[in-house]
């Protein structure tokens, strides 16, 4: 279906990019931009992801050491690039009402409150993502922004830097996304339209309905409507992405919110992953959700473990809150009864951290201010300073880890403010190396009682790799790992490495959008590709 030609966005001959914006939050637009991105690439285009302001608690960090939003790794993934701050210059994490701001992945300012606080920051924030944008823009590139929310908030335009003030700085039309899985996607779309002023509204180019369930058919008559209704072509309907081409990481905790309890599976052992209050990074478990050995459920009561062969705490962005919250709801308790019955325990950065003996944290940066007795079931304390360490690591099992084979590798990240102090006879699990070069000298990572039940590291992605999930299945139902040493050598590299299969979910997500959306106009608009990404030395 073309393109309606519109003043806005036909000022140059030569569109840098597009915008994807979207009716609401959680409309898909990050599961568009990441299909485009690779789409493009298979075109021979050179693509740069960008979304310029993201508020998400599930970060990564670059090769660099920046921290970014996952949404915006996977992005540049999807487009064959190394991910850098360029594609998410500004991430802003929540912390019940106030707000860390990560600005080109470093940490510049801790907003107490977010209403007041935030205008001072706009014209900072503005001017670096005006920065990023030039930059981008000499590079020969075209751009795949992501939009932010809803770009029609009437009471956050003033702040909205992510959607129409992208589309204005690069001259570039927009397409906008809409759900409908949740019902209303037509009038989500006529009200976006009517709420746009009229040289914004010239810039929407085509709209996409994603998550279609049934015939596609039988919503024909609806996208006539719509593109005579509102004057803007529908591009296309997007069905939900079969379970068997898997899943992108989530962007936050929103859907694990919205995610029904797991039916459980019978006959299979059971671990239990501890939906805390402040829960972050919790795309460390999306391969064991998707796991079949196993029955992997979120719990949220203390209750819930009762029949668990295994429990997991996650990250957290609040360690001593969620340590007071798992007292209150009877947590240690409970954990020692399932440790004194042989279920596992295990914990990731946070997690990690709530297993040990004591929360040192004096000026009350993840928590309450004071000296915590944390859960006591792993001999480390935690030290919370104001530097944050953020980089990109290589590891390898020492001997006796709880579920790797000793030497196996495995490529993660570490994302977090507690410094943790290990005693004199602690048993580590991993060997570290921020180079990837055991060669020089490495730093242990992570703890484990002497009979591996118990354990916990600061590395997310642990279980990314394929050897590292076989080996928690083991775990989990109460089997060692072989004594043998690894046969892989070779740590696993790229995406994969920390989600696997990541890259096939990727072009199973660009198939579907090639299959499902016209893109013929869109392309038009970029003009022909520049140098071909084989092309660069």
């Amino acid at each position: 279906m073309p393109a309606r030609e519109s003043s806005g966005s036909e000022r140059s001959s030569r569109a840098p990019g597009v915008l994807v914006a979207g009716t609401t939050s959680d409309a898909g637009k990050s599961f568009v931009t990441t299909g485009l991105c690779r789409a493009l690439v298979r075109r021979g285009y050179r693509v740069a992801p960008f979304k310029a302001v993201n508020m998400s608690l599930n970060s990564i960090a670059t090769e660099t050491g920046a921290e970014i939003a996952i949404a915006q790794w996977v992005q540049c993934a999807a487009a064959r690039v190394t991910a850098s701050a360029d594609a998410n210059p500004v991430l802003l994490k929540p912390y019940d009402g106030s707000v860390e701001v990560i600005l080109r992945g470093r940490p510049v300012a801790r907003l107490r409150s977010w209403r007041r606080e935030m205008p001072a920051q706009l014209p900072r924030l503005r001017t670096e993502i005006r920065r990023t944008l030039a930059t981008l823009r000499k590079s020969d590139v075209v751009v795949v922004a992501e939009g932010a929310g809803s770009p029609v908030e009437l009471n956050l335009r003033q702040s909205d830097l992510s959607n129409f003030f992208v589309a204005e700085v690069l001259d570039i039309p927009v397409i906008l996304v809409a759900d409908l899985e949740r019902g209303g996607s037509l009038a989500q779309v006529v009200g976006t339209l009517e709420l746009l002023t009229p040289s914004e509204r010239a810039r929407v180019c085509g709209i996409i309905f994603n998550r279609l369930r049934g015939d596609e058919r039988l919503f024909r008559p609806a996208m006539a409507w719509t593109a005579d209704r509102v004057g803007v072509p529908v591009l296309g309907v997007l069905p939900m992405l079969p379970a068997k081409a898997g899943a992108l990481p989530p962007e936050d905790s929103l859907e694990l919110a919205r995610a029904p309890r797991s039916p459980g599976r019978a006959g299979l052992p059971r671990l239990g992953i501890v939906r805390l209050p402040h829960t972050a990074n919790f795309s460390d478990f999306q391969p064991l959700e998707r796991c079949p050995e196993l029955d992997t459920r979120w719990v949220r009561s203390a209750g819930e473990i009762a029949e668990c062969s295994a429990i997991l705490l996650p990250g957290t962005r609040r360690t001593g809150d969620d340590l007071a919250w798992l007292r209150a709801g009877g947590w240690p308790r409970a954990l020692r009864q399932a440790r004194a019955r042989g279920a596992g325990v295990g914990g990731i950065c946070g997690g990690f951290q709530l297993l040990g003996t004591w929360l040192h944290d004096t000026e009350g940066w993840d928590g309450p201010p004071g000296h915590h007795r944390a859960l006591g079931l792993l001999p480390v304390a935690t030290r919370f300073r104001g530097s944050k360490v953020v980089r990109l690591v290589t590891a390898r099992a020492y001997r006796g880890h709880p579920w790797l084979r000793l030497g196996a590798g495995i490529r993660g990240y570490e994302i977090h403010r507690g410094q943790v102090v290990r005693g004199a006879s602690t048993n580590p699990i991993f060997s570290v190396s921020a180079s990837g070069d055991f060669a020089e000298p490495t730093e242990p990572d992570g703890a484990r009682t002497a009979d591996g039940r118990v354990w916990g590291t600061l590395l997310h992605g642990a279980l990314g790799s394929s050897e590292a999930l076989e080996g928690l299945v083991r775990w989990v139902g109460g089997s060692a790992p072989p004594r043998k040493p690894s046969v892989r050598h070779r740590v696993p590299t790229g995406p994969d490495a920390v989600f696997p299969g990541l890259d096939r979910t990727i072009d199973a997500v660009a198939d579907l959008l090639e299959a499902h959306v016209d893109l013929s106009a869109l392309v038009r608009r970029l003009g022909p590709p520049g140098r071909r990404l084989s092309d660069r030395s």
